[in-house]
């Protein structure tokens, strides 16, 4: 390894940074990193589900499944993916079928790990407030997280995520289901479903589907006053999300920020991005010294950015070099190997057989649930794709949010033979 590299690449392994952030450095990453979300927007707020960060795990190796994209999904950075759902109450399989993986197969004894946040955004709350001014009746940071204006989420919804037969479009197993209560009163949202608070998960896959082409597909399903569908969108992020709340059951709250409200761990994401570039541009440099293609830049704070610089100037890359084009479109021809067809994407294939096995009503037998929450202001955190070309433009967010210990109403025989949801997973 380049010296300079190794030296950098041992800091950052010796502080932990490379083992909790995975940046959109590699091309690798940088398909790996996309997310699947579903909003129901208020007005005042909305309550969103988002996935991604897909993998199979079998004998200790951990195998990235991609989200299924299409080119122009990925040249346009997701903006073309954006749509709204059916405005008819149930589930809305069109735009489910649109946020599945792509096709895989797995060996016994597999587990299935993924990233699925559920949450709330309440943007008329004032987000500057001190924490400890907390509502009563917060017990955890998914309570601030889920802490809405009384009658903001109208709708109840519910989203399932499937193990699918990717030929038949046959439900082979339930893997994960979450739902939020709609409420005219409720101030802290009422959740329920498997851990929905809980946003890094592993699953058992079923031995019995082993080897079978299959597919992973959210279902989302909605229904209450609102006349409106569900926002459909894909999106690519700079690192993993999932940094940012694989260690909240550990939070203890009130107490200091978790990692996605705390402005601090911004300067371990920027650690993180420097020790990947250091390492991308070293090797490459070692390797053929042709510029290596970086499919997204990340805005890194003036210190890190100044070292970035001193490491670089030295290096003295090869420019319009034919070999140099021809590692470029290697990497092209990698990564549109990667896409789908929009006909494939669209699931025309499945959607007739796959409509009929799906359930009708969900089952509302629940363990109680836990509390995490966010709130978070970071105004460099997120950054947009553009391709071959620094990318890193700015989006500031804030977010509040919440979760309940109860139970939702059980439901009459009647009543579940009338309405669509699906069947909740247990908590696990």
């Amino acid at each position: 390894m380049f010296p300079a590299v190794f030296l950098l690449a041992s800091l950052f392994m010796a502080m932990g940074l490379t083992a909790q952030v995975r940046t959109g450095i590699s091309k690798e990453n940088a398909r790996h990193l996309w997310y699947v979300s579903y909003i129901n927007d208020f007005g005042i707020g909305y309550v969103e589900w988002q996935y991604g960060e897909l993998s199979v795990e079998s004998r200790g190796v951990n195998v990235p499944v991609y989200l299924q994209l299409t080119p122009q999904e990925w040249r346009s950075e997701g903006t073309s993916s954006k749509r709204i759902g059916s405005p008819l109450p149930g589930a809305d399989r069109d735009i489910g079928r649109s946020g599945r993986s792509r096709r895989f197969r797995y060996a016994p004894g597999s587990m299935l790990n993924f990233y699925r946040l559920w949450q709330a955004v309440n943007t008329s709350l004032d987000s500057r407030r001190p924490v400890d001014e907390h509502i009563l009746g917060q017990r955890s940071w998914a309570d601030v997280r889920w802490t809405v204006s009384p009658g903001m989420i109208q709708d109840t919804m519910d989203v399932a995520l499937y193990l699918v037969d990717a030929k038949s479009g046959r439900r082979l197993a339930l893997l994960d289901s979450v739902g939020v209560l709609g409420s005219s009163g409720d101030v802290i949202a009422r959740r329920y479903g498997s851990e929905p608070d809980m946003a890094v998960h592993r699953r058992p896959l079923p031995d019995e589907y082993a080897g079978r082409e299959v597919v992973v597909e959210p279902v989302p399903y909605r229904y209450g006053p609102t006349p409106y569908g569900l926002l459909f969108m894909k999106r690519f992020n700079t690192f993993n999300m999932s940094v940012l709340f694989e260690r909240e059951r550990h939070e203890v709250f009130p107490g200091p920020l978790p990692r996605a409200e705390d402005h601090r761990f911004s300067q371990t994401i920027d650690s993180a991005y420097l020790h990947d570039l250091v390492g991308h541009y070293g090797n490459a440099f070692q390797s053929d010294s042709c510029p290596p293609a970086l499919l997204c830049l990340y805005a890194l704070d003036p210190g890190h950015q100044v070292a970035l610089n001193g490491f670089l100037a030295p290096l003295r890359f090869r420019r319009n070099d034919p070999d140099c084009h021809h590692r470029a479109a290697a990497d092209t021809a990698w990564w549109m190997a990667t896409l789908e067809s929009p006909e494939s994407a669209s699931g025309n294939v499945m959607a007739n057989q796959a409509a009929p096995d799906y359930p009708e009503r969900p089952d509302f037998d629940l363990m109680p649930v836990g509390c995490i929450a966010w709130l978070r202001s970071d105004a460099r955190g997120i950054c947009s794709l553009h391709l071959l070309d620094d990318c890193c433009g700015s989006e500031a967010s804030a977010s509040y949010g919440v979760d309940w210990y109860a139970k939702p109403p059980l439901l009459s025989n009647a009543a579940k033979s009338t309405a669509a949801s699906p069947v909740f997973a247990r908590s696990r």
